[in-house]
């Protein structure tokens, strides 16, 4: 057990910085202007969200990666086709109300992926400590 504990730690750290990053672009993102030209959230973060979510068998991170997913190709759409008034229309009502949405919920995963490095690493702390005395 006390092999696996700085493991566990370095994943809990990484999924809260990639959570880190993701609450930097959704409010890049909410302070874009223009109903077109939206910044698009990085592939490379996405994917590595999505194998977090994978290591650490977090379904409901898994699904907050699907809705960044769908809200990025939306934005991609809009980007590409900014003539289609009614989609450009769509889309920035729709941020209206996903952007909040989405933050909050962020907002909650990074919370909790900091109560759960600081357990860990408390867990950890008393297990080194434990074993320096009774060794």
């Amino acid at each position: 057990m006390l092999n696996l504990m700085p493991g566990m730690l370095g994943k809990y750290q990484y999924t809260r910085d990639l959570l880190k990053w993701t609450e930097d672009y959704l409010s890049e993102l909410s302070n874009h202007q223009s109903t077109v030209d939206y910044p698009l959230i990085e592939s490379v973060l996405l994917s590595s969200l999505e194998r977090a979510a994978q290591d650490a068998q977090s379904v409901t991170l898994l699904r907050f990666v699907v809705n960044l997913r769908k809200q990025n190709e939306r934005l991609h759409d809009v980007n590409q086709n900014p003539g289609n008034t009614e989609n450009v229309l769509n889309t920035a009502a729709a941020l209206q109300s996903a952007i909040p949405k989405l933050n909050a919920e962020l907002k909650a995963k990074i919370k909790w992926r900091t109560v759960g490095s600081i357990v860990l690493f408390l867990l950890l702390s008393a297990l080194v400590v434990f074993h320096a005395c009774s060794g």
